[in-house]
């Protein structure tokens, strides 16, 4: 019968959620703008406004694993590494529109057709810290279709990349030359292990300007997005029941058929 550990890959994404300031929810749910933030702005906001829940000053830092040396007058200095420190950052214009999600892979198993995942109280806290607060902030739910929108949507425009954010504190070999445009995105999806309380999942693209890049839109319904105001001192939870059955497809050879049913609550989860 059907294991979510079968699932290959990063399929296992399907539910995504998003806090949003209420003053920007109409733009999306209705007018199905995509915003993606230049993530030197998120740099700035931790060093100058000193926020940082979603300011980050190591945003698209270099990796820890390659050492950096500028040669001066026959001399060559350390840049980047642990005697002067790791300082460089990959700067190309990087954009992100960024959720909160897990894998299903990685949520709690009740039985075998029943799972959850619990988004703690503190986590929606600190999320909305930079957000002027709870209050000010509601829960956006969506599915993977309107990833696969965006997608299409930055097709052909921009340099992009997708997937979950990796907290490894930047000590990771990279799989690009770090003078490329690929790696230019590769970084955007390493952070510090202090933030894993985000479980990121980005939507990393590179702008043509030193600007966010805000005229993506994709095409929205009334029934893309669910919206749920956020509940104070109360932890956050998402749960599937798994349905799934043998069939035989036209060629009479056996598949199964899979269906997710989601449901959510901000009640703790007793058990």
């Amino acid at each position: 019968m059907f294991n979510i550990l079968d699932i290959k890959g990063t399929d296992d994404y399907l539910i995504f959620f998003k806090i949003i300031e209420k003053d920007y929810l109409q733009k999306l749910v209705k007018d199905g703008q995509v915003y993606f933030s230049l993530l030197s702005t998120i740099r700035e906001m931790e060093k100058k406004e000193g926020k940082s829940s979603i300011g980050d000053k190591n945003e698209c830092l270099l990796t820890k694993e390659i050492y950096e040396y500028i040669g001066y007058e026959g001399e060559y200095h350390q840049i980047h590494g642990p005697k002067s420190g790791y300082n460089a950052k990959i700067n190309c214009n990087q954009c992100a529109f960024c959720s909160y999600a897990v894998g299903l892979k990685e949520f709690m198993t009740e039985d075998n057709q029943n799972y959850y995942h619990k988004m703690p109280y503190s986590t929606i806290e600190n999320i909305c810290k930079d957000k002027n607060g709870i209050d000010n902030c509601v829960m956006v739910i969506f599915y993977r279709d309107i990833v696969d929108r965006v997608l299409d949507s930055l097709y052909g425009r921009y340099s992009y990349n997708s997937g979950p954010v990796i907290y490894d504190d930047f000590h990771y070999k990279p799989q690009h030359d770090i003078n490329s445009k690929k790696y230019a995105l590769e970084c955007c999806f390493h952070k510090e292990t202090k933030y894993e309380y985000q479980k990121e999942f980005r939507i990393a693209a590179i702008n043509h300007t030193n600007h966010p890049i805000d005229n993506i839109y994709i095409n929205v319904t009334e029934n893309d997005f669910a919206i749920m105001e956020l509940k104070e001192n109360c932890d956050f939870c998402c749960c599937v029941k798994i349905d799934a059955e043998r069939i035989e497809d036209y060629n009479g050879k056996e598949q199964q058929k899979v269906q997710f049913s989601f449901s959510f609550d901000f009640e703790a989860i007793k058990n």
